[in-house]
């Protein structure tokens, strides 16, 4: 008994110490930093009111 154990905690050891997996989190970690760098640059360009401007200029085109 004592034996089956030993084994098993060895095998669980060896299972969850290597680096299965770990692409994954690289992945989700550079997907965050891509969304915080967007919603900055969205954050900005909302500043400068550039949807207003570009609907401004739409509405002169098609109206005159």
């Amino acid at each position: 008994m004592k034996n089956a154990l030993v084994q098993m905690h060895a095998a669980t050891t060896a299972r969850l110490s290597g680096d299965r997996g770990q692409g994954s989190l690289e992945y989700i970690g550079i997907l965050l930093v891509i969304a915080v760098v967007v919603a900055a640059l969205v954050t900005a360009v909302s500043g400068l009111d550039l949807g207003g401007r570009i609907s401004t200029a739409l509405s002169e085109m098609f109206a005159g």
